[in-house]
């Protein structure tokens, strides 16, 4: 159950960061935008890893 909690928890602020950066994609170059993918698919290995 912690386990489901955390991950639950991680997917949330994932949703909330990919928001986050939907709303300022615009004023990213193209490094940092590669850098916010890396970041993202980052996360999401983490999430999995629960």
């Amino acid at each position: 159950m912690i386990r489901n909690r955390m991950f639950q928890e991680c997917m949330g602020n994932f949703d909330i960061n990919l928001t986050h950066k939907d709303l300022i994609i615009d004023n990213f170059d193209n490094i940092n935008r590669q850098t916010t993918c890396n970041v993202f698919i980052f996360s999401i290995f983490i999430c999995t890893q629960f």
